[in-house]
């Protein structure tokens, strides 16, 4: 007698092959987006790490480059280098603009200055200061330095702020900056002051640390402090201050310290405008504000 065989078919059903694809694509969506979280903590990361990085580095060289430096004796840099009838007024602010000179807009944002220690001296020009046109020209011996960004030249005789400062009768300066806030400034320190000798130097060094560094970064403030000066030995203490940040299109806001975006959107356009969105140029971008101090090591060099 035949026998007879039951067929049972086995399957998914159309609800659980929906529900099995839902799964999995909710489960791929949130792996992605964990995934991104995850590279843009780690790009922020790098960000803030080259920032604080490239700035305790900053700090050290300043430091060292003050520590080496001879002391500003401001009795004798004024007696010697300042127009009579200004050196009262060079005595009173103890030669500070021997030492650091800069220039801001109406909103008090920095455009470019000078620090000099007397071992070396620092040039820069900041982001709003490219902006305003406010562009700083060394001339040298050895060639001219152009664009500068954050140079480095070696100047014993401080030479760059001397040079800085407009010159009045015999050569003598008359205490007051030529910086340009509006306007290039061509610094001219291939002469001594008064004595007029070839100031012999090494080539400056341009973007020095900031653009040699794994990102990019810009100076966007540097501020010195009135300088202190004890009066037997002649040693002299300088601090400041110094903000640096990324080069992005990122909006910096330097009073704050802190990257912010500034995107909104155009009804009539119908399109995204400004800034940055958190998701792009915003992982790339860090600022800080780092300290220094330092004090001569005494003695001081003749112009």
């Amino acid at each position: 007698m035949p026998q007879k065989f039951s067929q049972s078919q086995a399957g998914f059903t159309v609800i659980e092959l929906m529900l099995s694809m839902a799964f999995v694509g909710v489960l791929v969506i949130t792996i992605a987006i964990i995934a991104t979280n995850i590279i843009t903590i780690y790009q922020k990361g790098i960000t803030v790490k080259t920032v604080s990085e490239v700035g305790r580095e900053m700090i050290r060289e300043i430091t060292d480059s003050i520590n080496a430096g001879p002391s500003v004796d401001s009795r004798s840099l004024c007696n010697a280098f300042v127009v009579d009838g200004k050196q009262e007024e060079c005595l009173e602010d103890n030669a500070n603009k021997f030492v650091y000179q800069e220039t801001r807009d109406a909103d008090g944002v920095q455009l470019n200055g000078i620090f000099c220690t007397g071992s070396f001296s620092y040039i820069w020009v900041t982001p709003d200061g490219e902006g305003a046109g406010a562009e700083i020209t060394l001339q040298y011996s050895g060639g001219t330095e152009q664009w500068i960004d954050f140079l480095k030249v070696r100047d014993p005789n401080y030479r760059v702020c001397s040079a800085a400062m407009a010159t009045g009768s015999g050569g003598k300066s008359t205490y007051e900056s030529r910086l340009n806030p509006g306007g290039t400034t061509t610094i001219d320190i291939t002469k001594l002051m008064i004595s007029g000798a070839t100031n012999y130097i090494p080539t400056p060094e341009n973007g020095f640390l900031l653009s040699k560094s794994e990102m990019p970064l810009k100076m966007y403030d540097l501020r010195v402090y009135p300088i202190a000066q004890d009066k037997v030995t002649l040693r002299t203490f300088m601090s400041g201050s110094f903000v640096i940040a990324t080069r992005t299109g990122a909006s910096i806001t330097v009073s704050d310290n802190y990257c912010k975006t500034d995107q909104y959107y155009d009804w009539e356009e119908h399109k995204v405008k400004g800034g940055i969105s958190l998701g792009s140029d915003f992982n790339y971008c860090a600022i800080n504000k780092f300290s220094f101090a330092g004090r001569t090591a005494g003695g001081r060099n003749e112009s």
